[in-house]
């Protein structure tokens, strides 16, 4: 499978469009100054006054119109390879509703219906698509998740499916009604731990963390020189139901994707993050897939009594997230989950992205956590420069045996 990485890399400071921005100066000044130099009569005159320079500079000239070119090129080539991620974003997006298209002069005209249509019922159904947030195929289905994510960005213009519940969620705020239940933790057992290797480790405990109990949270805690270092673990949604005692369901996709409130989900996470002793001075990485990266990532985007040290994000829709800590979000091309949040993954030092153009059977299969196993493994062999900073700098610095914490959590 091939694999395309980008930011983190502190070295790269420019967007793609400014790369090609600067590639067309550099190639109008070639042009500019072979016209200056050869174009007669001006290169006659040009030489009369100070001829000794002028002639140097004519003899130089094709040496550093060269240059220019070959600068102008580079330019092209970093634009292409190093932000390929970025263009495909926008590329899943339009294949995404390429079978929709006959729907597309029906919803263009201006009319009451289908204005209704494309400002209310087109976002909610791409908030719908939500649901996508799947632990596995038993309780999702790939049509039905296809069909929703393809009308979420059927109007590029309309509110993305994040804004869409946050405005929801704000106005229901303003009347004081709660949006929905509180979440809560229960130590269940401890055992003995020994700190993660790299990301394919991560991978596997998270993977972990979908059984033994269902809805359960994993926390490790390792002794430091100066307090501790956890490692929490999120997994993602376990329960199509809106309500229900698993705070891992549908409603908190909804919840926490709006971002207003916390989640009960989020809610259950912070408790046993408290209760496993996180506090001042300690540092918590946080790892997720799906549902329980995007909880891990608005934990990750507030205020917190501990450091968070970095998250770990597998397929979650993290790209509207403002987050200042290192992250690692791990995708596939083919899982349409990571692009729910309406916005590509930001092109900064501190957040890398990694994409897998591994084939997956359907949509289910691409969003589910085992082949991010394998997508995890083949990363820890990669020598990329951004990937390999940000990993270094979220990597817990511990190197002792530690204790795993596993935590029950309830929707109260």
């Amino acid at each position: 499978m091939a694999l395309e990485i980008y930011g983190g890399d502190p070295r790269v400071v420019a967007t793609r469009e400014e790369l090609f921005r600067i590639a067309m100066a550099l190639r109008n000044s070639a042009s500019e100054l072979n016209a200056a130099i050869f174009s007669p009569p001006d290169m006659l005159l040009g030489f009369l006054p100070n001829p000794v320079p002028n002639i140097q500079l004519a003899i130089s000239a094709p040496r550093i119109c060269s240059e220019l070119e070959s600068l102008a090129s580079n330019c092209d080539i970093v634009a292409e390879n190093y932000f390929s991620t970025e263009a495909r974003v926008s590329h899943i997006f339009q294949d995404l509703i390429d079978p929709l298209r006959l729907l597309t002069p029906v919803l263009s005209i201006q009319s009451p219906i289908t204005n209704m249509f494309t400002d209310q019922v087109a976002p909610l159904v791409g908030a719908m698509a939500v649901v996508g947030l799947l632990a596995g195929p038993s309780i999702g289905s790939s049509s039905l998740l296809g069909g929703a994510i393809q009308l979420a960005p059927l109007m590029a213009a309309r509110p993305t499916v994040q804004s869409f519940l946050a405005g929801g969620q704000l106005g229901v705020k303003s009347l004081g009604i709660p949006v929905d239940a509180t979440g809560s933790a229960t130590l269940l057992r401890t055992a003995v731990a020994l700190p993660p290797r790299n990301l394919a480790d991560l991978a596997t405990r998270l993977h972990n963390s979908y059984s033994s109990p269902s809805s359960a949270i994993r926390i490790e805690s390792y002794p430091l020189s100066s307090g501790k270092q956890f490692v929490v673990y999120v997994p993602g949604t376990q329960s199509l139901l809106l309500g229900g005692t698993n705070p891992l369901n549908i409603r908190s996709n909804f919840t926490a994707m709006g971002g207003v409130f916390e989640a009960p989900s989020e809610q259950a996470v912070k408790d046993a993050i408290a209760k496993a002793g996180a506090g001042s001075g300690d540092r918590v990485l946080l790892v997720g897939h799906s549902q329980g990266a995007l909880i891990a990532g608005n934990i990750a985007s507030s205020p917190q009594e501990f450091e968070v040290s970095g998250l770990v994000s597998f397929a979650g829709p993290i790209g509207h997230l403002k987050l200042d800590v290192p992250v690692i979000a791990i995708q596939h091309s083919a899982d349409p989950v990571p692009l729910l949040s309406g916005r590509a993954n930001p092109l900064t030092q501190n957040w890398v992205t990694a994409s897998s153009s591994a084939e997956f059977e359907d949509l289910i299969a691409a969003h589910r956590l085992d082949g991010y196993i394998a997508t995890a493994t083949e990363l820890d062999q990669s020598q990329d420069i951004g990937l390999n900073r940000v990993k270094n700098a979220l990597w817990p610095d511990s190197k002792g045996s530690g204790t795993e914490y596993v935590y029950g959590v309830k929707r109260d």
